[in-house]
């Protein structure tokens, strides 16, 4: 059984992960190419799985890691250089 792609909207605290995120970061830019395509995607995902069961992780979770990793080794990279 498949889960629902349902974002996470709060962390352990009570603060929004989208107002963590500044409106100009990178990562914002990067979603908005990814999902449109995870979207239209979806109905194939959706057919490898079963109906009965328990809900399992979305497969656009993991698919949306990649991008996000990316990003935040980049920062990493240029604000310790920028620091030295």
């Amino acid at each position: 059984m498949r889960g629902a792609d349902e974002p996470q909207t709060t962390l352990r605290t009570d603060h929004s992960v989208e107002a963590r995120i500044p409106a100009e970061h990178p990562l914002r830019m990067i979603h908005g190419f990814v999902n449109p395509i995870l979207t239209a995607l979806s109905p194939r995902f959706e057919a490898l799985y079963s109906r009965i069961g328990r809900p399992s992780i979305p497969p656009q979770r993991p698919l949306r890691r990649p991008p996000a990793g990316a990003v935040h080794c980049l920062e990493r990279a240029l604000t310790e250089g920028a620091a030295q």
